[in-house]
């Protein structure tokens, strides 16, 4: 009669803690750690309510369990077998998270436009004094894309200037998640039109008129939640620059945008 020996070596079971550090995001440490979005917020149900900085998470991990059976008296192939399971027990060891090699990776839900309204700051000089213009600005920004702004400038002085801009724009993003995003922005507004009172030499008066221009900008954006600020560099092209061989103006901008 022929006596077997049952092996069992069953690997440690193993848990990770991990706590939650500025600007990561849910689907985020699912990724990291190769664990299903939904196997993740059933270990840490209180993430459905809240979720911090600082916050400590269980990590599931997979456990193997092998079962190796072997003959003293005769020579027979091994016979093998695995279970799987999850676990949120503390203890050392190995594990395995090969589960999710077949999955589809889970996917970042962001929205690709976002839209901004706000008020803009340029400051420039014209070659006589530092001038100021104000004035509202909106656009569309599609993430690593093309979309369309609108600007009013004017200037609150005497013989006071007011220009209407339409643009073009494309934005490259450097980083993004729900709360957070970083983008540079390249605008151009070929149709810019001013309206502003000239002195006409030949009347002896100053009357007003209306200018074609053109504009082109360089910027960045920082956006946290619902408020985004812009900095950025600015060169515009009036009429008299272009009827005088001069070369445009140019200086920065600043904004204060509200994010839809």
């Amino acid at each position: 009669m022929c006596l077997i020996v049952l092996c069992i070596t069953a690997m440690a079971q193993a848990a990770i803690t991990h706590i939650v550090k500025q600007g990561e995001t849910i689907s985020g440490i699912a990724k990291q750690y190769n664990v299903p979005l939904d196997v993740l917020l059933q270990a840490n149900p209180n993430m459905r309510d809240y979720f911090y900085v600082g916050m400590e998470l269980n990590i599931p991990v997979k456990v193997k369990n092998d079962i190796q059976s072997s003959k003293t008296e005769e020579t027979a192939p091994d016979k093998s077998e695995e279970t799987t399971t999850f676990t949120n027990n503390q203890s050392t060891g190995q594990f395995d998270n090969s589960y999710l090699s077949d999955t589809t990776e889970e996917k970042e839900k962001l929205p690709k436009d976002l839209k901004t309204s706000g008020l803009m700051l340029w400051v420039f000089d014209d070659g006589y004094d530092a001038v100021e213009n104000y004035g509202y600005f909106t656009e569309a920004l599609t993430y690593n894309g093309f979309g369309a702004e609108f600007a009013i400038r004017t200037r609150f002085k005497k013989y006071a200037n007011y220009n209407m801009e339409l643009g073009l724009n494309y934005t490259l993003g450097v980083y993004r998640d729900e709360n957070m995003a970083l983008m540079l922005i390249a605008s151009w507004a070929p149709l810019s039109i001013r309206t502003q009172k000239t002195y006409d030499v030949e009347l002896g008066r100053y009357k007003s008129g209306f200018y074609l221009d053109t504009y082109f900008s360089l910027r960045t954006s920082f956006n946290v939640w619902k408020v985004a600020v812009s900095l950025g560099y600015f060169y515009w092209m009036p009429k008299w620059c272009i009827d005088e061989g001069a070369k445009g103006i140019n200086g920065l901008s600043l904004g204060l945008h509200y994010v839809y």
